[in-house]
């Protein structure tokens, strides 16, 4: 319009969004103020056009003079950036003319594996060993089509060869970000399998482990490291590992057995890679297999439970498990720490269809609560119900509520009574439904197996069957309505009309008390005009692609996340095992957060020295600390039985203090470890506060029960503060951490709600004398 004179000027409005995305299409809503308006102009000049801020931060570092700034202290004296520069630079040549290395990364790896051999060759002699089998750190290296190193040592080997018949237990992960290659392009290219163990958990039984804490440290004992590692190379791995293992043994009459357990995350290459290496004639071939025989054992072993004796409990767990044994060359768990994540993960991601980001929260506590009971359940019956429970309730088009008059009672809040009535109903048809899952006959479990045994050989026909095992709860659930408890809020007599609020109940939990309190997402409401004569409304839960990740991804496979596998294994073996792989991702943080990680990992040369080091290093600490260990254990028995034992019975706080010397602290009374006691006490205070305040204003909650600990004294708030209250009673907390709740302030929070309601009801009664 310029160009053609019609007219002088053009009138160009901006609207500010709060947020500007630049070229490389981030966000950068944290810089505020000043520093927003310096960066504006910064890009309106050209100068930080094609930089992200920490790039243009680091930009102007790089301008200011060395010598103007302190960065440490060396000898005594300050250490400006160049002189740290230069001390890095040093040690770097050091390191480099100590181990021999040129500037071609290939001969350094060849010359470091061989010079690594040589010192194994010295370390053996020095013992008076002149063997030369499996020297060295390395094994079955290559560098075509990508790097492949697998590491591990003779000495390592011997300790496991050791543990293996007290049943072995490995943990095994994978990382990125640490050993980089000049020439990868991008961060994280090389994959670090790792795998551990932890020697309490086979050296000491149950009765024992309590007192044997910090008695040992994690103990790696080997890593793969390459560009690729699908399922054939973990097989590959585990294979020659084992059979380096028992050539080490040497005793083919009495072979060694094969590792108990391996606690992994959800890596379908994991699993397949162990299960094809361990496995004989006979035996599942996949992880598919191994899932669908080990949940038909499973689901057999469960009635034979119910109908037992308590007594006669090890005697069928061992019946079980030497079925399992028979039939799966090795037990698999997927972290459950992996596995929630992954449910959290889905939620969150910008990938979702809109009806997933319009029940948001909602969304979000209902698959933290659901992941969280079905994979910390001892029961894979009650897991898969309640999972399936979720599923049925997110494909319900329509819902029904009940009818409503002027004359109905109105509540601001729900009904006590009316509220703990629905969460025992729900409990009662969820453990019906669970109950259909039964298999109740050997004879009947026999056929089954045989049945999926039949494509055991023909990966091209088979397929999870955790979806057509729960077929008979699903019909069951399918029969009854969606559980709804409403009721009416508020009455408007002007023109006939009320709110009705009402919850969808995806689960009912059992509190301290014995109660069955209901899990909800928080209510919805809706206005009708008075009388209302009941009827089937939409369904807000309405949600197909949520469903169908649950039954796709998890209901289809269960034994694979199932805590009953583990809870199986304990029952049989006698033995404390973890239900996750936090041990494994503890031995992967620790390793980042060396100090010389930098110089180490800069090449796969020097990576492989300080691992060899740290191999040693193990080696001769698991050592020491098995000498010394049955002597700690003994002593911690004897000053505990000393110490607490009064006229012959122990006093509570002994065995209050026993109990934190157990890992993995908070079990409930039914022993299901997690979160399951620390959502019992949620929902107990929910309640009492909702009761007490009529609202849910979590701030006024948390300042009303902080005064109150302070006051009594009893445990604290510590980790416990307000935002992190909030978001706990939200239930988001553990979308954003795993970790437990501290046990002062399960402590503090517990003592509160026991003696708040003892001095409710004394006050009550002194109110009716």
């Amino acid at each position: 319009m310029l160009a053609r004179g019609e007219t002088d000027s053009v009138c160009i409005h901006m609207r500010v969004t709060g947020q500007c995305t630049h070229v490389w299409k981030k966000k950068y809503d944290r810089v505020m103020g000043k520093a927003r308006q310096e960066q504006i102009n910064e890009i309106a000049l050209g100068n930080g056009r094609l930089m992200p801020p920490a790039r243009r931060a680091a930009k102007s570092l790089s301008r200011v003079d060395g010598h103007s700034f302190a960065v440490g202290n060396h000898g005594g004296l300050a250490t400006d950036v160049e002189t740290q520069y230069e001390l890095s630079r040093e040690a770097k040549k050091k390191l480099f003319k100590d181990m021999n290395l040129t500037g071609d990364m290939l001969v350094n790896v060849i010359n470091v594996i061989e010079a690594l051999k040589e010192k194994d060759k010295k370390r053996r002699s020095s013992r008076g060993d002149s063997s030369t089998d499996f020297l060295g750190l390395v094994h079955n290296s290559s560098f075509h089509n990508g790097l492949h190193m697998e590491i591990w040592t003779k000495e390592i080997l011997k300790l496991v060869n050791q543990l293996r018949p007290k049943a072995l237990i490995l943990y095994k992960d994978g990382t990125g970000e640490l050993l980089h290659l000049k020439g990868c392009t991008k961060p994280g290219h090389i994959i670090h399998s790792m795998i551990s163990m932890c020697p309490l958990e086979m050296l000491l039984k149950d009765e024992n482990f309590r007192y044997g804490r910090r008695t040992q440290e994690a103990m790696p004992i080997g890593e793969v490291i390459g560009h690729h590692q699908p399922g054939v190379t973990c097989s590959r791995f585990w294979k020659y590992f084992f059979a380096a293992a028992d050539k080490i043994h040497g005793d083919q009459k009495n072979p060694l057995p094969n590792p108990v357990l391996l606690n992994t995350d959800n890596c379908g290459q994991y699993q397949n890679g162990w299960i094809d290496a361990l496995r004989v004639t006979g035996q599942v071939t996949n992880r598919v297999m191994w899932n669908n025989v080990t949940l038909l054992i499973l689901f057999w072993y469960e009635y034979q439970i119910s109908v037992g004796r308590p007594e006669d409990n090890q005697k069928i767990a061992r019946t079980a498990y030497t079925m399992f044994e028979k039939l799966c060359p090795s037990a698999i768990h997927a972290c459950r720490p992996h596995v929630c994540g992954d449910g959290k993960d889905w939620v969150a991601s910008k990938k979702r269809l809109p009806e997933v980001k319009n029940l948001g929260d909602r969304l979000r506590s209902m698959f933290a609560h659901v992941f969280n009971q079905m994979t910390s359940l001892s029961s894979i019956r009650h897991a898969t119900t309640i999972l399936t429970h979720a599923i049925l309730l997110l494909q319900r088009d329509e819902i029904e509520l009940p009818s409503f008059s002027i004359d109905s009672p109105v509540h601001e809040h729900h009904d006590e009574a009316e509220w703990n009535k629905h969460a025992k109903d729900m409990r009662a048809e969820l453990d019906r439904a669970a109950d259909c899952l039964y298999i109740r006959d050997t004879v009947e479990l026999k056929e089954l197996i045989q049945t999926e045994m039949e494509v055991n050989e023909r990966p091209h026909c088979q397929s999870f069957s955790g979806v057509q095992q729960v077929d008979e709860a699903t019909n069951y659930l399918k029969q009854r309505k969606a559980f709804v408890y409403a009721y009416l809020s508020s009455i408007n007599l002007d023109n006939s009309t009320g709110i009705i609020k009402y919850h969808l109940i995806y689960d009912a939990i059992e509190s301290d008390k014995g109660e069955f309190i209901p899990i909800t997402s928080g209510a919805f409401q809706k206005e009708v005009e008075l009388p209302y004569p009941g009827g089937r409304i939409a369904n807000e839960w309405k949600c197909d692609s949520a469903a169908q990740y649950l039954k796709r991804t998890w209901l289809k496979s269960p034994a694979l996340w199932s805590y009953a596998v583990i809870h199986l294994l304990r029952e049989a073996l006698q033995c404390h095992i973890y239900g996750n792989n936090c041990h494994m991702e503890g031995v992967i943080g620790n390793k980042k957060k060396q100090p010389d990680r930098a110089l180490h990992c800069s090449e796969p040369a020097t990576y492989l020295e300080s691992q060899w080091e740290s191999f040693e290093e193990k080696s001769r600490t698991f050592v020491a600390n098995l000498e010394r260990m049955d002597g700690i254990v003994n002593r911690r028995k004897a000053a505990a039985a000393a110490a607490t034992m009064i006229d012959g019975k122990k006093t509570d706080d002994a065995i209050e203090n026993e109990s934190f010397m157990t890992e993995g602290a908070m079990w409930d009374s039914k022993q299901n470890g997690g979160h399951t006691p620390e959502l019992r006490l949620q929902n107990s205070l929910r309640h009492l506060f909702v009761n007490k305040f009529g609202h849910s204003k979590f701030s006024v909650w948390h300042k009303f029960m902080s005064d109150w600990i302070a006051e009594n004294g009893v445990g604290d708030l510590n980790g416990m503060g307000k935002s992190n209250f909030n978001d706990w009673m939200n239930g988001r907390r553990h979308l954003n951490t795993d970790k437990k709740i501290a046990d002062g302030a399960v402590k503090g929070m517990k003592h509160f709600l026991e003696v708040y309601e003892e001095e409710k009801k004394e006050k009550k009664n002194d109110d009716e004398e």
